[in-house]
C-alpha cells in the first residue's frame, strides 16, 4: 500500500474546509442553548421547592435563608454568595447568582434573585 497521493489529500482537505464553517455554525446554536437550558432548570428547581413549601405551615424567614420543618427534620435554603442550595446535605436550588432575598408580602413568601444582571422575583408559597 503506498499511502496517499495528492489527488486523495487535497479531496481531504477540501472535505475538511467545507465541514469546518457547519461544525462551528452548529457549536454556536448549541452554545445558545445552554444559557436557554439553566433557565428553565430554574424554573424546575422552583417550582419542585414550592410544591414542598405549600403543605408546611412553619416557615421562617430571614434576609438570606429560609428555614421550615419536614417530617421532623429542619431544612434550609441558604445563600452562600454565589448558589440557593438546600441544606441538610447540598441540594441545589440556583447557580450563578449574585443576590438572593426571601421576603414576604401578604402572607405569599417571595425570593428574589439577580442572575446573569437580570431581576427575577418568584412565588413559593400562596396565601
Amino acid at each position: 500500500m503506498k499511502g496517499f497521493i495528492l489527488k486523495d489529500l487535497l479531496l481531504t482537505l477540501i472535505i475538511i474546509l467545507i465541514l469546518f464553517p457547519v461544525i462551528v455554525y452548529f457549536a454556536k446554536i448549541v452554545s445558545g442553548f445552554e444559557i436557554y437550558d439553566t433557565r428553565i432548570q430554574d424554573e424546575i428547581s422552583l417550582l419542585n421547592l414550592s410544591k414542598r413549601l405549600i403543605i408546611i405551615d412553619d416557615i421562617e424567614l430571614s434576609n438570606s435563608a429560609l428555614s421550615y420543618r419536614d417530617n421532623d427534620q429542619l431544612m434550609t435554603l441558604k445563600f452562600d454568595g454565589e448558589r440557593v442550595y438546600l441544606s441538610p446535605g447540598y441540594q441545589l436550588i440556583l447557580d450563578d447568582v449574585s443576590e438572593v432575598q426571601f421576603y414576604e408580602d401578604s402572607g405569599v413568601i417571595y425570593i428574589s434573585y439577580i442572575k446573569e444582571d437580570r431581576y427575577y422575583e418568584r412565588a413559593l408559597t400562596i396565601a
